[in-house]
């Protein structure tokens, strides 16, 4: 019973942050998809590029993973910033709210 009220009151500190929430979410969405294309990009380097000996599909195929994992570390830092972001108005809301109780 304790660990409902607990979790209740933490999603109410969260509510004020549904929009950043959101659109975590679907940047994180983004980065599982970028995941799911560097193996793909991969494959075609080694089967197109290396077997076929087909140098031009290997410099577009390591051109367009050079591209992906530069959007990804862009979409981390941007998540990263989301959630310190979150974490600091959250936790000055709770001190506020503490220290109004106090005075």
């Amino acid at each position: 019973m304790h660990n409902n009220i607990v979790i209740k009151r933490i999603i109410s500190y969260l509510i004020p942050f549904k929009k950043e929430l959101l659109f975590s979410i679907l940047v994180l969405v983004a980065a599982i998809s970028i995941g799911f294309l560097q193996p793909l990009v991969i494959q075609r380097i080694t089967d197109i590029g290396m077997v076929q000996k087909n140098m031009n599909a290997i410099f577009q195929a390591a051109v367009f993973l050079g591209f992906l994992v530069i959007l990804n570390q862009l979409i981390e830092m941007l998540q990263t910033k989301i959630f310190v972001e979150i974490h600091n108005q959250s936790l000055y809301s709770i001190f506020h709210q503490t220290f109004q109780k106090l005075i």
